[in-house]
């Protein structure tokens, strides 16, 4: 089993971290780990904007966990079936056609 933590950098020799320094070293989004911590009742470091040296490296073990609060399909430009996701140009025309169809339904 290889270990996925190889490629993550060092941590540094000092006691505190804020959570901008938690989340370069653990390579996690902070507003993930925010929600992670909010959705699970768990609250890590010394009320959340100290961290120390071990709440880190318990941070970069479960780094996993936080990773599927993100949709699956966004990260592969798709929707939620399967087709690839539209741009904006795209979507504005969809919700046009949508709109008008609504407004004939209604008259």
């Amino acid at each position: 089993m290889q270990n996925k933590n190889n490629h993550l950098p060092p941590v540094p020799q000092q006691r505190y971290f804020t959570l901008a320094e938690v989340c370069d070293l653990a390579q996690i989004d902070a507003h993930n780990f925010e929600q992670w911590q909010y959705q699970n009742g768990v609250v890590l470091g010394y009320g959340g904007n100290v961290y120390s040296r071990q709440d880190v490296l318990k941070i970069r073990q479960l780094r996993a966990s936080f990773e599927p609060s993100v949709d699956a399909f966004t990260l592969d430009q798709l929707d939620t079936a399967g087709e690839p996701a539209i741009d904006g140009v795209a979507a504005k025309a969809q919700l046009g056609a949508i709109l008008k169809r609504l407004e004939a339904a209604l008259v």
